[in-house]
């Protein structure tokens, strides 16, 4: 009874932050897209800004979000195993230094390709009474925005694309103020 009253509160909570506010969690307040930010200001020889699979990867976390769905429908969890005792941690270093690496290399990675919960809530960046606003008149096409997007996006052309985290750095950076985020139409 506790467990389900826990379930239907945190679908509850979940459904708010969708409709208030897209994915600003992920910009915002999700520890480890501040860690992904942290890594990747360190100096590193290769940074890769984007490539042409990009597109196609960022279908990766709505397939994991799909195989969740499906096992929740069908009663299928994953089972963690019984005994943990005399495991090496070896596994467990080498993806953690992998993670390192790569978001060292290649900013927000694991919220463009793998993060399911970005998944779900991106739906809201559409439907969300916070948006991000373009004024056509003060935006001059410079591109900055562009360069800054720590997704990849062009904000000047979607400001509300599904993929965008809102971390507000397409509004500092225009040097017109064409951006902005507010509530309403």
């Amino acid at each position: 009874m506790n467990e389900t009253v826990a379930q239907i509160g945190m679908f509850t909570l979940l459904v708010l932050l969708i409709i208030i506010s897209g994915r600003l969690f992920c910009g915002k307040i999700c520890p480890l897209g501040l860690f992904q930010d942290l890594f990747s200001k360190i100096p590193f020889p290769i940074k890769i800004k984007s490539f042409k699979a990009d597109k196609y990867l960022r279908y990766i976390k709505y397939a994991f979000l799909l195989i969740i769905v499906i096992s929740f429908i069908t009663g299928q969890t994953v089972q963690e195993p019984e005994d943990n005792t005399g495991r090496s941690p070896t596994a467990t270093i080498i993806i953690t230094a992998l993670f390192v690496i790569i978001a060292i290399m290649r900013e927000r990675f694991f919220c463009k390709y793998l993060c399911y919960f970005g998944a779900v809530i991106a739906l809201g960046n559409k439907i969300s009474l916070f948006k991000y606003r373009l004024d056509e008149k003060k935006c001059i096409q410079c591109g900055i925005c562009v360069k800054n997007c720590k997704m990849n996006l062009e904000p000047q052309k979607t400001p509300n694309h599904p993929e965008c985290i809102r971390c507000g750095k397409c509004k500092k950076v225009c040097p017109r103020n064409a951006i902005t985020f507010k509530a309403g139409k």
